[in-house]
């Protein structure tokens, strides 16, 4: 990419969105030009790369930014094996391998936190720093609705039912301050 490319919006950059295979899953990803400091950036849940849509200018103009999908989340291909933090942390190993990422900032929120912290005490000194927080961070958990109606609810098989697409609408419908893009929608 140009240096031009890096004051356009995530949307502009990720109107065809990027695959990679790592670990024989296919990983959706968008990535930033090489700059002088590299940060993995691990999407949250509901959203995908495009929760970074509102700061990707910014952090492209001064670093070498990839953000993914974790494996069964946004658009990437789901992985029985890695969903459990301490699996999740070794991919993220393996995936900032595979962008050549040797000693990356993580930004991990929500569902990336846990993975983002099994990966750092696995690993010691891979990553220069974490950022990590939200979700299931704080204990006791600390839930608003409908998210803590969903996490202490003592049979999920109506949420099964219901399927995923109502869901993340309903969960689209909290953001108070940030309006989705078309293409993050």
């Amino acid at each position: 990419m140009s240096t031009d490319r890096r004051n356009e919006s995530l949307t502009e950059i990720a109107l065809t969105p990027t695959f990679r295979t790592i670990d024989g899953l296919s990983i959706r990803f968008v990535e930033s030009d090489p700059g002088p400091t590299d940060a993995l950036l691990l999407s949250r849940w509901p959203e995908s790369v495009f929760a970074f849509e509102p700061t990707w200018s910014r952090l492209a103009a001064t670093t070498h930014v990839v953000a993914i999908d974790l494996p069964g989340f946004g658009r990437s291909e789901s992985g029985e094996a890695l969903m459990s933090p301490h699996a999740m942390g070794d991919f993220l190993v393996r995936a900032a391998d595979a962008f050549g990422l040797e000693h990356p900032h993580i930004v991990g929120p929500d569902v990336g936190m846990a993975a983002a912290l099994f990966a750092a005490a696995g690993h010691p000194g891979r990553f220069l720093s974490l950022v990590v927080g939200t979700g299931g961070a704080a204990v006791p958990i600390q839930l608003g609705d409908p998210l803590r109606e969903w996490v202490c609810a003592s049979d999920v098989e109506p949420y099964r039912r219901l399927g995923g697409r109502p869901i993340v609408e309903r969960t689209i419908q909290t953001l108070e301050r940030y309006r989705l893009s078309d293409a993050a929608r």
